[in-house]
Protein backbone atom coordinates (compact mmCIF):
# COMPACT_ATOMS: atom_id res chain seq x y z
CA UNK A 1 0.00 0.00 0.00
CA UNK A 2 1.16 3.40 -0.71
CA UNK A 3 2.48 5.81 1.94
CA UNK A 4 0.03 7.22 4.00
CA UNK A 5 -1.49 10.51 3.26
CA UNK A 6 -2.90 13.10 6.06
CA UNK A 7 -6.38 14.57 6.58
CA UNK A 8 -4.21 17.30 8.30
CA UNK A 9 -1.59 18.21 6.11
CA UNK A 10 -4.61 18.02 3.28
CA UNK A 11 -6.94 20.74 5.02
CA UNK A 12 -4.11 23.16 5.04
CA UNK A 13 -2.61 23.15 1.57
CA UNK A 14 -4.68 25.50 -0.83
CA UNK A 15 -3.45 23.56 -3.91
CA UNK A 16 -4.85 19.83 -4.94
CA UNK A 17 -1.75 20.15 -6.70
CA UNK A 18 0.22 18.29 -3.62
CA UNK A 19 -1.90 15.14 -4.05
CA UNK A 20 -1.27 13.77 -7.25
CA UNK A 21 -0.03 15.24 -10.44
CA UNK A 22 -0.84 19.21 -11.46
CA UNK A 23 -3.60 20.37 -14.20
CA UNK A 24 -1.63 21.65 -16.96
CA UNK A 25 -3.64 24.24 -18.81
CA UNK A 26 -5.80 23.79 -21.23
CA UNK A 27 -4.52 24.72 -24.31
CA UNK A 28 -1.58 22.68 -23.27
CA UNK A 29 -3.48 19.45 -22.76
CA UNK A 30 -5.20 20.20 -26.23
CA UNK A 31 -2.45 19.24 -27.74
CA UNK A 32 -2.15 15.97 -27.26
CA UNK A 33 -2.39 13.61 -29.74
CA UNK A 34 -6.35 12.63 -30.51
CA UNK A 35 -7.45 9.67 -30.05
CA UNK A 36 -9.66 7.73 -32.95
CA UNK A 37 -13.31 7.87 -33.24
CA UNK A 38 -14.45 4.74 -32.14
CA UNK A 39 -17.00 2.49 -34.22
CA UNK A 40 -20.71 3.75 -32.37
CA UNK A 41 -23.58 6.08 -33.21
CA UNK A 42 -24.58 7.77 -30.67
CA UNK A 43 -27.77 7.32 -28.53
CA UNK A 44 -30.55 9.51 -27.19
CA UNK A 45 -32.91 9.27 -24.92
CA UNK A 46 -35.15 11.83 -23.53
CA UNK A 47 -34.74 13.30 -20.06
CA UNK A 48 -38.06 13.19 -18.54
CA UNK A 49 -40.50 16.14 -18.54
CA UNK A 50 -37.15 18.03 -19.23
CA UNK A 51 -37.82 17.52 -22.99
CA UNK A 52 -33.46 17.36 -22.78
CA UNK A 53 -32.06 14.80 -25.40
CA UNK A 54 -29.00 13.54 -23.60
CA UNK A 55 -26.48 10.97 -24.97
CA UNK A 56 -27.20 7.50 -22.84
CA UNK A 57 -23.38 7.51 -22.26
CA UNK A 58 -22.95 11.01 -20.72
CA UNK A 59 -19.68 12.31 -18.47
CA UNK A 60 -19.51 12.10 -14.97
CA UNK A 61 -16.84 14.90 -14.52
CA UNK A 62 -16.24 14.61 -10.74
CA UNK A 63 -12.46 12.90 -10.91
CA UNK A 64 -10.90 14.39 -15.07
CA UNK A 65 -8.25 16.98 -14.74
CA UNK A 66 -7.16 16.41 -18.16
CA UNK A 67 -8.83 19.10 -20.41
CA UNK A 68 -7.95 17.78 -23.73
CA UNK A 69 -9.95 14.03 -22.97
CA UNK A 70 -13.39 16.49 -22.29
CA UNK A 71 -12.58 18.31 -25.58
CA UNK A 72 -12.27 15.15 -27.17
CA UNK A 73 -15.50 13.63 -25.25
CA UNK A 74 -17.18 17.06 -26.63
CA UNK A 75 -15.90 15.74 -30.36
CA UNK A 76 -17.40 12.38 -30.55
CA UNK A 77 -20.41 14.27 -29.56
CA UNK A 78 -21.10 13.54 -25.16
CA UNK A 79 -23.80 16.09 -24.70
CA UNK A 80 -24.21 16.03 -21.15
CA UNK A 81 -21.47 16.85 -18.19
CA UNK A 82 -22.03 16.50 -14.47
CA UNK A 83 -19.74 18.40 -11.90
CA UNK A 84 -20.53 19.83 -8.44
CA UNK A 85 -19.24 22.97 -6.74
CA UNK A 86 -17.42 20.95 -4.46
CA UNK A 87 -15.13 18.41 -7.13
CA UNK A 88 -11.93 19.39 -6.78
CA UNK A 89 -12.81 22.66 -4.66
CA UNK A 90 -14.02 24.24 -8.13
CA UNK A 91 -11.43 23.28 -9.99
CA UNK A 92 -13.51 20.55 -12.09
CA UNK A 93 -16.28 23.45 -12.63
CA UNK A 94 -13.54 25.69 -13.79
CA UNK A 95 -11.94 23.23 -16.55
CA UNK A 96 -15.32 21.83 -17.62
CA UNK A 97 -16.03 26.10 -18.12
CA UNK A 98 -12.55 27.02 -19.66
CA UNK A 99 -13.27 23.67 -22.04
CA UNK A 100 -17.01 24.39 -23.64
CA UNK A 101 -15.94 28.11 -23.95
CA UNK A 102 -13.26 27.27 -25.81
CA UNK A 103 -15.09 25.21 -28.24
CA UNK A 104 -17.77 27.99 -28.48
CA UNK A 105 -20.27 25.04 -27.62
CA UNK A 106 -22.05 26.12 -24.36
CA UNK A 107 -25.59 26.48 -26.74
CA UNK A 108 -24.73 22.79 -27.68
CA UNK A 109 -24.33 20.69 -24.28
CA UNK A 110 -26.24 20.16 -21.09
CA UNK A 111 -24.29 21.40 -17.93
CA UNK A 112 -25.19 19.38 -14.53
CA UNK A 113 -23.77 20.83 -11.40
CA UNK A 114 -24.87 20.11 -7.37
CA UNK A 115 -24.54 22.16 -4.35
CA UNK A 116 -23.68 20.69 -0.93
CA UNK A 117 -25.54 22.00 2.50
CA UNK A 118 -24.11 21.48 5.43
CA UNK A 119 -25.59 18.17 7.86
CA UNK A 120 -25.48 16.37 10.62
CA UNK A 121 -23.68 13.39 9.51
CA UNK A 122 -25.27 11.08 11.83
CA UNK A 123 -28.30 12.21 11.66
CA UNK A 124 -28.62 12.91 8.20
CA UNK A 125 -30.41 16.54 8.78
CA UNK A 126 -29.52 19.68 7.85
CA UNK A 127 -27.65 22.08 10.28
CA UNK A 128 -28.92 25.65 10.79
CA UNK A 129 -26.29 26.80 8.25
CA UNK A 130 -28.14 24.99 5.54
CA UNK A 131 -30.02 28.21 3.89
CA UNK A 132 -31.40 29.57 0.64
CA UNK A 133 -29.28 32.43 1.07
CA UNK A 134 -26.05 29.91 1.23
CA UNK A 135 -27.30 27.78 -1.69
CA UNK A 136 -27.61 30.13 -3.92
CA UNK A 137 -24.32 32.59 -2.67
CA UNK A 138 -22.76 28.70 -3.77
CA UNK A 139 -24.82 28.52 -7.26
CA UNK A 140 -22.61 32.12 -8.06
CA UNK A 141 -19.53 30.86 -7.89
CA UNK A 142 -20.33 27.60 -9.44
CA UNK A 143 -21.48 30.00 -12.46
CA UNK A 144 -18.77 32.53 -12.65
CA UNK A 145 -16.59 29.21 -12.70
CA UNK A 146 -18.49 27.87 -15.40
CA UNK A 147 -18.15 31.05 -17.19
CA UNK A 148 -22.22 30.73 -18.03
CA UNK A 149 -25.07 32.61 -16.86
CA UNK A 150 -26.90 29.13 -16.62
CA UNK A 151 -26.99 25.65 -16.02
CA UNK A 152 -29.04 23.32 -17.16
CA UNK A 153 -29.64 20.96 -14.40
CA UNK A 154 -28.97 22.08 -11.00
CA UNK A 155 -29.17 19.52 -8.24
CA UNK A 156 -29.29 19.64 -4.41
CA UNK A 157 -26.41 17.10 -3.81
CA UNK A 158 -26.25 14.11 -1.30
CA UNK A 159 -30.10 13.89 -0.24
CA UNK A 160 -30.46 10.50 2.34
CA UNK A 161 -34.14 10.71 3.42
CA UNK A 162 -37.27 12.20 3.42
CA UNK A 163 -36.44 15.57 5.58
CA UNK A 164 -33.80 16.17 3.19
CA UNK A 165 -36.36 16.13 0.10
CA UNK A 166 -38.66 18.29 1.49
CA UNK A 167 -36.49 20.49 3.47
CA UNK A 168 -37.89 23.87 2.79
CA UNK A 169 -34.49 26.12 2.58
CA UNK A 170 -33.28 24.41 -0.06
CA UNK A 171 -36.88 24.18 -1.97
CA UNK A 172 -36.73 27.59 -2.11
CA UNK A 173 -33.35 28.13 -3.53
CA UNK A 174 -34.16 25.99 -6.26
CA UNK A 175 -37.40 27.75 -6.90
CA UNK A 176 -35.76 31.06 -7.34
CA UNK A 177 -32.52 29.55 -9.72
CA UNK A 178 -35.56 28.89 -12.08
CA UNK A 179 -36.85 31.89 -11.74
CA UNK A 180 -33.98 34.15 -12.13
CA UNK A 181 -32.88 32.09 -15.25
CA UNK A 182 -30.00 30.68 -13.68
CA UNK A 183 -31.14 26.95 -13.38
CA UNK A 184 -33.25 25.45 -16.58
CA UNK A 185 -34.04 22.73 -14.60
CA UNK A 186 -33.70 20.95 -10.25
CA UNK A 187 -33.15 17.78 -8.92
CA UNK A 188 -30.92 16.12 -6.73
CA UNK A 189 -28.36 13.30 -5.92
CA UNK A 190 -28.90 10.58 -3.80
CA UNK A 191 -26.36 7.88 -2.58
CA UNK A 192 -27.94 5.64 -0.26
CA UNK A 193 -31.92 4.60 0.90
CA UNK A 194 -31.97 5.68 -3.44
CA UNK A 195 -35.39 4.13 -3.43
CA UNK A 196 -37.25 5.21 -0.74
CA UNK A 197 -35.77 9.13 -1.68
CA UNK A 198 -37.09 9.07 -5.29
CA UNK A 199 -40.32 7.96 -3.88
CA UNK A 200 -40.85 11.09 -1.21
CA UNK A 201 -39.40 13.10 -4.86
CA UNK A 202 -42.65 12.01 -6.48
CA UNK A 203 -44.78 13.05 -3.66
CA UNK A 204 -42.81 16.25 -3.52
CA UNK A 205 -43.53 16.83 -7.32
CA UNK A 206 -40.78 20.13 -7.53
CA UNK A 207 -37.98 17.70 -8.65
CA UNK A 208 -37.61 17.49 -12.41
CA UNK A 209 -34.49 15.12 -12.54
CA UNK A 210 -32.62 12.72 -10.21
CA UNK A 211 -29.47 11.67 -10.35
CA UNK A 212 -29.13 8.34 -8.67
CA UNK A 213 -26.09 5.73 -7.65
CA UNK A 214 -27.26 2.71 -8.95
CA UNK A 215 -26.23 -0.69 -10.13
CA UNK A 216 -25.92 -4.34 -10.39
CA UNK A 217 -24.47 -4.84 -7.02
CA UNK A 218 -26.85 -2.63 -5.13
CA UNK A 219 -28.25 -4.19 -2.34
CA UNK A 220 -31.73 -2.68 -3.13
CA UNK A 221 -31.12 -2.84 -6.61
CA UNK A 222 -34.49 -4.43 -7.49
CA UNK A 223 -36.31 -1.43 -4.97
CA UNK A 224 -34.96 0.80 -6.68
CA UNK A 225 -35.27 -0.26 -10.10
CA UNK A 226 -39.20 -0.13 -9.41
CA UNK A 227 -38.92 3.19 -8.26
CA UNK A 228 -36.88 4.47 -10.75
CA UNK A 229 -40.12 3.31 -13.26
CA UNK A 230 -42.16 5.01 -11.21
CA UNK A 231 -40.34 8.37 -10.98
CA UNK A 232 -39.81 8.00 -14.88
CA UNK A 233 -43.97 7.16 -15.42
CA UNK A 234 -44.24 10.86 -13.01
CA UNK A 235 -42.20 12.54 -15.99
CA UNK A 236 -38.51 12.61 -13.62
CA UNK A 237 -35.70 12.38 -15.43
CA UNK A 238 -33.45 9.26 -14.11
CA UNK A 239 -29.56 10.09 -14.58
CA UNK A 240 -27.58 6.95 -13.19
CA UNK A 241 -24.04 7.76 -11.01
CA UNK A 242 -22.02 4.82 -10.05
CA UNK A 243 -23.13 2.46 -12.88
CA UNK A 244 -19.97 0.10 -12.71
CA UNK A 245 -19.91 -0.35 -9.24
CA UNK A 246 -16.46 -0.98 -8.52
CA UNK A 247 -13.10 -0.04 -9.90
CA UNK A 248 -10.09 -2.01 -10.75
CA UNK A 249 -9.03 -2.30 -6.64
CA UNK A 250 -6.60 -4.17 -4.39
CA UNK A 251 -9.46 -6.61 -3.23
CA UNK A 252 -9.79 -8.08 -6.61
CA UNK A 253 -7.11 -7.58 -8.77
CA UNK A 254 -7.52 -7.05 -12.06
CA UNK A 255 -10.38 -7.81 -14.02
CA UNK A 256 -11.37 -8.22 -17.43
CA UNK A 257 -12.05 -4.59 -18.77
CA UNK A 258 -14.64 -5.98 -20.47
CA UNK A 259 -16.61 -5.88 -17.22
CA UNK A 260 -17.14 -2.40 -17.77
CA UNK A 261 -18.68 -2.66 -20.72
CA UNK A 262 -21.52 -5.18 -19.14
CA UNK A 263 -22.01 -3.36 -16.23
CA UNK A 264 -23.02 -0.05 -18.09
CA UNK A 265 -24.86 -1.69 -20.36
CA UNK A 266 -26.95 -3.26 -17.20
CA UNK A 267 -28.09 0.20 -16.06
CA UNK A 268 -28.65 1.29 -19.83
CA UNK A 269 -30.95 -1.58 -20.60
CA UNK A 270 -33.44 -0.10 -18.23
CA UNK A 271 -35.02 2.43 -20.71
CA UNK A 272 -36.35 4.16 -17.43
CA UNK A 273 -33.00 5.12 -16.92
CA UNK A 274 -32.47 8.53 -19.30
CA UNK A 275 -28.43 7.96 -19.36
CA UNK A 276 -25.27 6.91 -17.03
CA UNK A 277 -22.37 9.07 -16.31
CA UNK A 278 -19.90 7.00 -15.64
CA UNK A 279 -16.24 8.77 -14.58
CA UNK A 280 -13.40 8.34 -17.08
CA UNK A 281 -10.21 9.66 -16.65
CA UNK A 282 -8.25 8.53 -19.32
CA UNK A 283 -8.52 8.36 -23.31
CA UNK A 284 -9.38 4.18 -23.23
CA UNK A 285 -11.87 5.06 -20.44
CA UNK A 286 -13.96 7.46 -22.99
CA UNK A 287 -13.40 5.10 -26.20
CA UNK A 288 -14.54 2.12 -23.88
CA UNK A 289 -17.84 3.80 -22.45
CA UNK A 290 -18.36 5.39 -25.82
CA UNK A 291 -18.57 2.21 -27.74
CA UNK A 292 -20.69 0.97 -25.57
CA UNK A 293 -23.83 2.93 -27.58
CA UNK A 294 -23.04 0.52 -30.58
CA UNK A 295 -24.54 -2.53 -28.83
CA UNK A 296 -26.65 -1.74 -25.43
CA UNK A 297 -28.26 -5.54 -25.98
CA UNK A 298 -27.01 -7.82 -22.53
CA UNK A 299 -25.81 -11.31 -23.95
CA UNK A 300 -25.10 -14.04 -22.31
CA UNK A 301 -21.21 -13.24 -21.95
CA UNK A 302 -22.29 -9.93 -19.90
CA UNK A 303 -24.22 -12.26 -17.64
CA UNK A 304 -21.85 -14.45 -16.83
CA UNK A 305 -19.26 -11.54 -16.07
CA UNK A 306 -21.75 -9.67 -14.00
CA UNK A 307 -22.27 -12.96 -12.19
CA UNK A 308 -18.46 -13.81 -11.82
CA UNK A 309 -18.10 -9.98 -10.52
CA UNK A 310 -20.97 -10.35 -7.86
CA UNK A 311 -19.22 -13.70 -6.24
CA UNK A 312 -15.86 -12.47 -6.06
CA UNK A 313 -17.03 -9.22 -4.80
CA UNK A 314 -19.28 -10.19 -1.94
CA UNK A 315 -17.99 -8.30 1.56
CA UNK A 316 -15.68 -5.95 -0.13
CA UNK A 317 -18.56 -3.79 -2.17
CA UNK A 318 -20.19 -1.08 0.48
CA UNK A 319 -23.52 0.03 -1.26
CA UNK A 320 -23.58 2.94 1.28
CA UNK A 321 -27.25 1.65 2.48
CA UNK A 322 -26.30 3.39 5.88
CA UNK A 323 -27.43 0.37 8.05
CA UNK A 324 -23.89 -0.06 9.70
CA UNK A 325 -24.30 3.60 11.51
CA UNK A 326 -26.75 2.20 13.88
CA UNK A 327 -24.39 -0.52 14.70
CA UNK A 328 -21.03 1.88 15.67
CA UNK A 329 -21.60 3.28 19.19
CA UNK A 330 -18.96 5.32 18.71
CA UNK A 331 -20.82 6.72 15.72
CA UNK A 332 -18.34 6.58 13.26
CA UNK A 333 -19.09 7.60 9.54
CA UNK A 334 -18.30 4.40 8.10
CA UNK A 335 -19.95 4.46 5.10
CA UNK A 336 -18.26 7.80 4.08
CA UNK A 337 -14.96 5.77 5.21
CA UNK A 338 -15.67 3.42 2.80
CA UNK A 339 -16.10 5.27 -0.12
CA UNK A 340 -13.05 7.43 0.94
CA UNK A 341 -11.34 4.08 0.82
CA UNK A 342 -12.93 3.24 -2.24
CA UNK A 343 -11.21 6.22 -4.20
CA UNK A 344 -7.53 5.48 -2.33
CA UNK A 345 -7.96 1.48 -3.49
CA UNK A 346 -10.81 1.55 -6.30
CA UNK A 347 -10.08 4.88 -8.49
CA UNK A 348 -6.22 5.14 -7.55
CA UNK A 349 -6.85 8.79 -6.88
CA UNK A 350 -5.13 9.90 -3.31
CA UNK A 351 -6.80 13.43 -3.59
CA UNK A 352 -10.13 12.27 -4.17
CA UNK A 353 -9.92 10.01 -1.18
CA UNK A 354 -8.86 12.44 1.27
CA UNK A 355 -10.84 15.27 -0.13
CA UNK A 356 -13.66 12.72 0.61
CA UNK A 357 -12.46 11.52 3.90
CA UNK A 358 -11.61 15.57 4.94
CA UNK A 359 -15.11 16.50 4.96
CA UNK A 360 -16.27 14.19 7.74
CA UNK A 361 -16.16 15.94 10.82
CA UNK A 362 -13.34 14.67 13.63
CA UNK A 363 -15.92 13.31 16.28
CA UNK A 364 -16.99 10.77 13.09
CA UNK A 365 -13.71 10.25 11.88
CA UNK A 366 -10.92 7.58 12.37
CA UNK A 367 -9.70 9.71 15.28
CA UNK A 368 -13.17 8.11 17.25
CA UNK A 369 -12.54 5.20 17.03
CA UNK A 370 -8.69 4.96 17.38
CA UNK A 371 -8.95 3.33 21.54
CA UNK A 372 -11.57 0.69 20.21
CA UNK A 373 -10.03 -3.04 20.98
CA UNK A 374 -13.16 -4.60 18.98
CA UNK A 375 -15.43 -3.19 15.92
CA UNK A 376 -19.08 -3.99 16.88
CA UNK A 377 -20.03 -2.08 13.65
CA UNK A 378 -22.28 -4.45 11.25
CA UNK A 379 -22.34 -4.75 7.85
CA UNK A 380 -25.60 -6.29 6.58
CA UNK A 381 -23.63 -7.24 3.26
CA UNK A 382 -21.24 -9.00 4.73
CA UNK A 383 -18.44 -6.62 4.46
CA UNK A 384 -15.18 -6.95 7.24
CA UNK A 385 -15.94 -3.45 8.55
CA UNK A 386 -13.36 -3.83 11.16
CA UNK A 387 -10.42 -5.31 8.74
CA UNK A 388 -11.63 -2.17 6.36
CA UNK A 389 -11.38 0.20 9.32
CA UNK A 390 -7.84 -0.99 9.87
CA UNK A 391 -7.07 0.04 6.26
CA UNK A 392 -8.36 3.47 5.86
CA UNK A 393 -6.08 3.68 9.33
CA UNK A 394 -3.14 2.83 7.40
CA UNK A 395 -4.20 5.37 4.74
CA UNK A 396 -5.80 8.39 6.59
CA UNK A 397 -4.75 8.56 10.38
Amino acid sequence: MAAKIKRRTFLKTTSLGVIGSAVLPYKAMAKLTPVEKPSSSLVYRTLGKTGLKVTVVSYGVMDADNPALLHRALELGINHYDTAHGYQRGRNETMVGDVVESMGMRDKVIIATKVALPRDRRTMNYTPKATKESFLEMLETSLKRLKTDYVDILYNHSVYNEKMVNYGEVLEALAAAKKTGKARFVGFSTHSNEHNVIRSAIKNGQYEVILTAHNFLKSNKDELKQAIKEAAQAGIGIVVMKPMALKFDDYLGERDEKYFESALKWVLADKNVACAIPGMTTFDHLNQNFSVMANLEVDKKDVHQLAKVKFTSTGHYCSSCQECLSTCPKGVDIPEIMRSLMYYNGYHSPRLALETYSGIPSQQSLEACSDCRNCKAICRNGNNIATAIRSAHKVFA
